[in-house]
């Protein structure tokens, strides 16, 4: 029977801290794509692109950049990111890939939506509410899976229902299965779900 084990540690509170700058991320993303499209995206990302190119740069060749670095945004970062690309690196990279290739502002912008809510639900939920993993790293678990792709599931029918009812169906099952596959798999793969989720969840649905 699941659980729920309300967050008491430090670490948990470093967890919240990052899902609340994950959504605000997601959200002033998502607000990008709905604003600015094609060439008007395509600039803001590369500003954004060349910030993080030279942050990386001199948070992995200046020891003292590194450790001021750390001690300012050290509680927004997962461990492995003191040693490899940051989150923010990764979602800019999406973000520069999906402004390139999807032209249609609604898929663009409902992919980062679901990232960021149905990133950080599967997140918060997988973390409070005791339940079978699912995956063999022990990552991801079934409360957090489900509850994601209902908040998922939510978010597509309250968009797809102004953009493309006419293909309900066919946009949410892609839209819940890209979902599913990049939200509990990239981290096997070696690949970062700050990328892998919004882009593969645009680049499928401007292919429908």
């Amino acid at each position: 029977m699941s659980t729920i084990a309300w967050p008491t540690s430090f670490t948990h509170r470093i967890n919240w801290i990052r899902v609340s700058f994950h959504v605000l991320g997601g959200l002033f993303v998502a607000t990008l794509m709905w604003l600015f499209t094609g060439q008007g995206t395509v600039k803001i990302g590369l500003a954004f692109a060349a910030l993080a190119l030279v942050l990386e740069i001199a948070r992995h060749s200046l020891p003292h950049f590194r450790q001021s670095f750390q001690d300012a945004f050290g509680i927004l970062m997962k461990q492995k990111e003191r040693h490899s690309l940051t989150g923010f690196t990764w979602v800019v990279a999406g973000s520069l890939i999906v402004a390139f290739f999807v032209r249609q502002r609604e898929a663009a912008t409902l992919a980062y939506l679901v990232w960021a809510f149905g990133d950080a639900s599967a997140v918060v939920f997988g973390t409070l509410i005791k339940s079978p993993k699912i995956t063999p790293d022990g990552k991801k678990t079934l409360a957090g899976t489900l509850i994601g792709l209902g908040v998922v599931l939510l978010i597509g029918l309250i968009f797809l229902l102004k953009w493309h009812s006419a293909n309900l169906g066919i946009h949410l099952g892609a839209l819940l299965g890209v979902f599913f596959l990049t939200e509990t798999f990239s981290g096997m793969l070696g690949l970062d779900d700050n990328l892998t989720i919004p882009v593969a969840v645009a680049l499928t649905l401007a292919s429908l």
